[in-house]
This record gives C-alpha cells, sequence and structure tokens, in this order.
C-alpha cells in the first residue's frame, strides 16, 4: 500500500456513518473520502465532523460540521441509518446513498497527526474550493492579463530592453492606473515563486 502525502486532495464521498468517541463520548459524522494520490495510487481517509453542541457560553464543533456538510457536501438532511446487528461495521452508517453528494469533486486537506504516540495521516480541513499554494494570489483571466499589461506597457518595455535600450517613458495610463488600474504597481519580480 502506498503512503498517503501531506497536501491538499481532489476527493469525493464515499461513505458515511455516526460515530461515538469512547473516552470523551462525543458523537461525531464520520465522512469517507476517495483520492488518488500523485502515484496514482487510489485511497480512502476519514474526516470526523464533531457534533458537540455549544456549552456554557462556549461553541460547539456541531455548528462547523453542519456548515461543512451542507455547504461543501450537499448534506440533504436525511440522517436515517442502516440497521444492522451491532458491532457490524456498517452500524451508524447513512442508509441513503444521496444523503451527501458522492459525485461532486470537493477539496480535503490531508496533514499527519500524533495521536497516544502513534503517527497517522488525517483529513484535516473539508473545502469546496482549493485553498490553493496559500500564497494569498489568484490567477488572472486572459482578457485583464492583456489590458492590465498594456497598460503598463509591458510589450514596450520587453522589446526596448531586448534590443539595448533603456525604458520607455511611462504612459499616461501607467502614471494613474499602475497594474490592475488601482493603482498598485506589480509586484518585484524577486517576489514571484515561480
Amino acid at each position: 500500500m502506498s503512503a498517503i502525502k501531506e497536501g491538499e486532495k481532489v476527493a469525493r464521498v464515499v461513505g458515511a456513518r455516526f460515530i461515538k468517541a469512547e473516552k470523551s463520548g462525543s458523537a461525531a459524522l464520520e465522512v469517507f473520502f476517495r483520492f488518488k494520490e500523485e502515484d496514482g495510487s487510489v485511497q480512502t481517509l476519514p474526516w470526523q465532523g464533531w457534533l458537540t453542541p455549544a456549552k456554557d457560553g462556549k461553541k460547539g464543533a456541531l455548528e462547523n460540521t453542519m456548515k461543512t456538510l451542507i455547504e461543501v457536501l450537499d448534506f440533504n438532511g436525511d440522517d436515517s441509518i442502516v440497521q444492522v446487528p451491532e458491532g457490524d461495521p456498517k452500524q451508524g452508517a447513512l442508509a441513503n446513498p444521496k444523503a451527501l453528494n458522492m459525485e461532486k469533486d470537493v477539496y480535503i486537506s490531508v496533514a499527519p497527526e500524533t495521536y497516544e504516540g502513534k503517527t497517522f495521516m488525517r483529513v484535516r480541513w473539508v473545502n469546496k474550493e482549493s485553498r490553493g499554494s496559500g500564497s494569498g494570489f489568484t490567477g488572472i483571466a486572459p482578457e485583464v492579463i492583456k489590458n492590465d499589461l498594456n497598460a503598463i506597457g509591458f510589450k514596450a518595455m520587453f522589446h526596448s530592453i531586448k534590443n539595448g535600450g533603456s525604458a520607455p517613458a511611462p504612459s499616461l495610463a501607467q502614471e494613474q492606473g499602475g497594474f490592475g488600474g488601482f493603482g498598485h504597481s506589480a509586484p518585484p519580480e524577486s517576489d514571484l515563486p515561480f
């Protein structure tokens, strides 16, 4: 079996069951996600959406879990479970295969966790959109790139320097708007990660 690597994965729900922690007695909906690793191996990991309610003025996990279930996994509210004998691995499993959207790609964040001296990979977060590299920047649509590059005189600068000249005088658009027309200059090239 291939090792699961830390990082963000595109995944789909393959099942879910209600569970209870042996030590604390806290209940959770354990959702199983299937994803493909970089080496091509198909892996499955669970995420526990804890159902701890708010208590004594402290926020509980229930609200965040419910938001993830509804907003990310399209939970339809059907909490009926399969009827199986006690001890059966399917005990607590959701009976309705459409209770969660099993056709939808979601993004899971996988990281190692150590508990009682054992380290294992765990689904930390479930998101409907990629968190990306965490750089705080997004890509730019082609038409926006072209307009922004024209506004800062990118091509003119390229041709001037490529042909041994110096930087051309800034255009009125460059003086007034900068990159993107918002008065910001482009980041220095040394700040780019690629």
